[in-house]
């Protein structure tokens, strides 16, 4: 019975012309990077990466708010100095189902905003089905903004007009909806020339 000689027994010579060399690390080298230091990076990246994304949406939130956030870029792990002075208002829910003023007592500040934009809008105005049809956008944003500026608490407001030819004809205009009778209301203003008539509508739904 042969005995193959081992590894250590193993006259060590220059390697024969043609083969390449092989090396091998032992498990125990200091130069071999470890599994634990490869975790360790990863999870110093994914904390940057969380603590930038966290920046960029305080930032984002700030914008939206009115407030503004130093961020240093020399110690990124530092809070903030403006955050910690700020005062964030927390209103607690009032649990309020009716609101202080309903919407039908503002109906006469309403419809005189109504009237004052629409006469100005169409005093001596002559009926052209394209020039008409982008100037009953522009009115029905007019009366909202106006409308809004009144700040109406939880009103929802949508407006509606409608421009027309004046042609010897009728025309009926009609809207539904599921409201609350009590509570959700409207004001119409009707207005008309010799050449064309415009009724604008403004709802005004509460929310809950």
């Amino acid at each position: 019975m042969t005995r193959k000689p081992s590894n250590s027994s193993l006259k060590s010579g220059p390697p024969s012309p043609g083969r390449p060399l092989k090396f091998s690390i032992p498990e125990n080298d200091p130069s071999k990077p470890s599994n634990k230091l490869i975790g360790f990076k990863q999870l110093l990246a994914t904390k940057r990466i969380a603590r930038n994304l966290k920046l960029r949406t305080s930032q984002r939130i700030a914008d939206k708010r009115g407030y503004s956030y130093v961020t240093f870029t020399d110690k990124p792990r530092r809070k903030t100095l403006t955050s910690s002075r700020i005062n964030i208002i927390r209103l607690e829910p009032t649990y309020k189902l009716e609101p202080r003023e309903k919407f039908a007592l503002f109906q006469p500040m309403i419809k005189s905003i109504m009237e004052e934009l629409m006469e100005a809008s169409l005093r001596d105005r002559k009926y052209d089905s394209l020039t008409c049809a982008s100037l009953a956008q522009q009115l029905s944003g007019d009366i909202q903004v106006e409308v809004k500026n009144i700040e109406l608490e939880r009103y929802r407001l949508i407006t509606v007009v409608h421009i027309g030819e004046r042609n010897r004809q009728d025309i009926r205009i009609a809207s539904r909806a599921v409201w609350d009778p009590e509570l959700d209301s409207f004001v119409t203003y009707k207005y008309q020339n010799e050449w064309l008539f415009c009724i604008a509508t403004v709802y005004g739904i509460y929310l809950e």
